[in-house]
């Protein structure tokens, strides 16, 4: 309701650039200030941060109208009628199981990389970084093809994470390998919220 139809996906795209932008910075800041001010007051921070802009945005953001005018001759159909309902459940469905099983992988992917993989400590830093970065490349690809090749795109998001989850589960030892697909991950991933 906001941008025209034609600029739906990079308006989406820009909107959940938020989000890697928060892997990209966010974590790093939001660790650092966990070792300056210690955990509590760093999660405080965040809070009043995430409260300021909620006001920012309800401030700003313009009111639009969802509802859609009927033309003459038109009948309302009642949300349990409406052919569109199965095809977004089934998005929320599938947004569901990719989200958790994103966030269940990332969760321990410092363990990963370091007890599995056998990477540096010291190295995991670089590792996050060239994901993040992976995803925002994904994200601006996203947002130039993701309006013309919709479906196209979200196929192949999909198909490029479990080409590179499976290669990061059968070849963890091979270190070269892993950041090939991490950072293959990171990019395909980084579109696949904005698509769905």
């Amino acid at each position: 309701h906001l941008v025209p139809k034609e600029q739906l996906a990079r308006a989406v795209a820009v909107t959940v650039a938020g989000a890697t932008l928060a892997f990209i910075l966010g974590v790093p800041i939001a660790t650092a200030l966990g070792h300056v001010l210690g955990w509590r007051l760093a999660f405080v921070t965040v809070g009043a941060t995430i409260v300021v802009l909620t006001v920012l945005v309800m401030k700003f953001l313009p009111r639009v109208n969802h509802q859609q005018p009927l033309r003459t001759g038109e009948i309302a159909v009642p949300l349990r009628r409406d052919p569109s309902i199965f095809g977004v459940a089934i998005i929320c469905v599938i947004t569901t199981v990719l989200m958790t099983g994103q966030n269940l992988f990332y969760t321990y992917i410092v363990p990963f990389v370091t007890a599995v993989a056998g990477f540096a400590q010291s190295s995991v830093a670089l590792l996050l970084l060239a994901y993040g970065i992976a995803g925002a490349v994904g994200l601006f690809l996203t947002g130039v093809l993701g309006a013309k090749y919709p479906r196209a795109s979200l196929v192949g998001s999909f198909t490029l994470v479990a080409v590179a989850v499976l290669l990061l589960g059968f070849f963890p030892l091979l270190g070269g390998l892993v950041v090939v697909a991490l950072v293959l991950w990171g990019m395909a991933f980084g579109g696949a919220p904005a698509l769905l």
